[in-house]
């Protein structure tokens, strides 16, 4: 009786969390009730209806995380965030739906010199609630980059916009294969990211007395927050790139951010 009350219980705990996860989801509420009517009448056959159902969101949720919409914006760094008045009504569009949906992220990519779109990009975050303006047709919001992912494939979207199929790439991984083809390269890196704190505090000093805006280092600064440790050479590269090619552009470095979004080796 006492292991019966266990496995209710431990049942009833993966049963509420697949509920919660997906209350959005009228389907899966009906299911959840139904499953749970079967576990009382029958323990057995309502474990194999509970996994069936559990396997089944998480397949769902692992083709969201190697998918994602995809439109061409500026090239982004991760950690950047872009403040932007979006009139492209594809994007817009976008925007609406992944806000209502409550999953207020997608990928992001620039163009090259030659307006090329590129093969990189970035997973985008929607950072606060959207203001759409002028019947809806616009938008005003704040995105801010996380995740940087290679482009596998893409199909088009009857709204119009890119279903990308991606990889998600990790800094720390890359350096790790690439020490395995060079053992040295890394720890070269390293000292070469150990050199760019001192130049970096010229760049602002200089950047200051340039700004566009009253404010703007500063809150570039505060944008991309915390600068990474030399030991994290890419994840380095990646901050000073965002520093001095930064949104909106100052007219310097411009060709950075997609140099870097494409960068295979640190």
């Amino acid at each position: 009786m006492f292991l019966k009350k266990i496995r209710l219980l431990f049942t009833f705990i993966f049963l509420r969390e697949v509920y919660s996860f997906s209350q959005s989801d009228g389907c899966m509420r009906r299911r959840f009730y139904a499953t749970w009517s079967l576990y009382m009448n029958n323990p057995n056959d309502a474990d194999n209806e509970f996994m069936s159902d559990l396997n089944a969101r998480l397949n769902i949720e692992k083709n969201r995380e190697n998918t994602c919409p995809l439109v061409v914006l500026d090239c982004m760094l991760p950690r950047q965030v872009l403040r932007v008045r979006l009139s492209d009504p594809v994007i817009v569009r976008l925007v609406k739906k992944r806000w209502l949906d409550e999953t207020p992220t997608f990928g992001v990519r620039g163009t090259d010199s030659h307006d090329v779109p590129l093969l990189n990009g970035v997973e985008v975050e929607i950072m606060s609630k959207p203001n759409f303006i002028e019947e809806g047709n616009k938008a005003l919001l704040m995105l801010k980059a996380k995740r940087r992912f290679q482009i596998l494939s893409e199909d088009e979207n009857i709204e119009g916009w890119k279903d990308a199929s991606i990889k998600y790439l990790d800094s720390e991984e890359q350096e790790q294969e690439e020490e395995k083809l060079d053992h040295t390269c890394i720890d070269r890196a390293k000292l070469m990211a150990s050199q760019l704190t001192d130049l970096m505090q010229i760049w602002i000093a200089l950047a200051r007395l340039n700004e566009k805006r009253e404010g703007q280092i500063d809150l570039l600064l505060g944008d991309i927050g915390e600068e990474p440790s030399s030991n994290q050479p890419s994840e380095k590269a990646f901050y000073v790139g965002a520093l001095i090619n930064p949104l909106p552009e100052m007219e310097v470095a411009k060709h950075i951010r997609p140099a870097l979004i494409m960068a295979e080796t640190a």
